[in-house]
């Protein structure tokens, strides 16, 4: 889960992630998906991820967007993720933002 509170300011809410077992490459940024309440061919459902893709499935997301049009990230900050890991990172729209749910990754 990842959240917090914008009463007025700008607000970047992120969260680390790290992958139990390191893929042999980095992911770009056609390559992962933050998806709320959708699906896509690569990213079917919670629990599954097309090869080479990481899935982030929202469960439920308030008041929240991508920051810098990529809400799953480098540890750099760039859309995609590491060998190692990812990071979400939000813009607060509102009080009491939020958004958890499920992520899965496929090793290419």
């Amino acid at each position: 889960m990842i959240g917090g509170t914008n009463t007025g300011g700008a607000l970047l809410m992120g969260q680390g992630f790290a992958f139990p077992i390191p893929l042999a490459a980095a992911l770009d940024s056609s390559h992962v998906a933050w998806l709320n309440g959708t699906t896509t061919t690569n990213c079917p459902g919670a629990g599954q991820a097309a090869a080479g893709f990481l899935c982030v499935y929202a469960t439920s997301a308030v008041s929240v967007s991508p920051d810098n049009a990529h809400a799953v990230n480098t540890h750099a900050g760039q859309g995609g993720a590491d060998p190692y890991g990812f990071m979400l990172a939000f813009d607060a729209t509102g009080a009491d933002a939020f958004s958890y749910g499920s992520w899965t990754v496929t090793a290419p």
